[in-house]
């Protein structure tokens, strides 16, 4: 799937919208408050460095699915390649 700049940029707002809204209010509930008034550059680190985490264990996660997949290709390579060795003595004798 192919995208335009401007697609990904209306998808990504879209999302942004969508999702905003529902986890502001819940913050609000659990927190309550006013962020303008709360809001520390300690509290803002903290949120960034678990962002971070977030990020290591996806690509963690991202690139144990990539070698599933280079496996489970390499697999189907070596049986296809089998077959036709096989198939090759077949048609030679």
């Amino acid at each position: 799937m192919s995208r335009t700049p401007d697609q990904i940029r209306e998808a990504g707002l879209e999302r942004f919208v969508e999702k905003y809204g529902p986890k502001w209010n819940a913050g609000q509930e659990a927190h309550g408050g006013c962020l303008d008034e709360t809001v520390t550059i300690e509290k803002a680190e903290e949120e960034a460095l678990d962002l971070w985490a977030y990020l290591q264990s996806l690509r963690v996660k991202h690139n144990d699915q990539l070698k599933a997949l280079e496996d489970t290709k390499n697999k189907e390579i070596e049986e296809l390649e089998k077959q036709v060795k096989h198939y090759k003595e077949l048609a030679g004798r």
